[in-house]
Parts: structure tokens; C-alpha cells; sequence
């Protein structure tokens, strides 16, 4: 496994997990994407830090893209969540 799909692995398994922590805690769908997908990408780029030993030069680009994918995975899991609670409400 190169170092590129490891960084984004870890994206992905980071994003997808602080995004059930949100969604399932906050009742508000945009509050939790963001704060989730914020503290994916400031997590991610600790991650890389720590792993370096430097803050890479062209963090702000990394930050900017990570973001999106990490948004996109918040709202999906979000959605998912947000169907999976109203199909429980219907249920009771």
C-alpha cells in the first residue's frame, strides 16, 4: 500500500467515524458535517505531523482537499443516519 492511499484510508476511516460521533450526538445536520468534517481534517493533519516530524509545505492545499472529501463522507453519513432515525420513529 503506497503512502497516498494510506493517507486517504485514513481520511476516509477518521471521517466516517467522527461523523457517526456527531450525527448521532448533535441534532442539527449541518452543525455536525461541519465540526466533523473541521476535526477530520485538523485530526488528519496532526496524523501527518506526527508521522514527519514537519508541517508539510503544502498543508493549506492538503487541508482544502481533504476537507471536501471529508465533507462529502460527513454527509453521507450523515443522511444515512438522518434516514436510519426517521424509519426508526416510524417503526415505534
Amino acid at each position: 500500500m503506497d503512502d497516498s492511499l494510506l493517507g486517504i484510508v485514513t481520511l476516509v476511516a477518521i471521517s466516517v467515524s467522527l461523523a457517526m460521533i456527531f450525527h448521532l450526538r448533535v441534532n442539527s445536520y449541518w452543525l455536525a458535517t461541519f465540526v466533523s468534517t473541521f476535526l477530520s481534517v485538523v485530526i488528519l493533519q496532526i496524523i501527518f505531523y506526527i508521522e514527519l516530524g514537519y508541517l508539510e509545505p503544502f498543508f493549506l492545499i492538503a487541508m482544502a482537499t481533504s476537507g471536501i472529501a471529508a465533507f462529502v463522507v460527513s454527509a453521507l453519513v450523515g443522511m444515512l443516519i438522518k434516514a436510519f432515525r426517521k424509519n426508526i420513529s416510524d417503526v415505534q
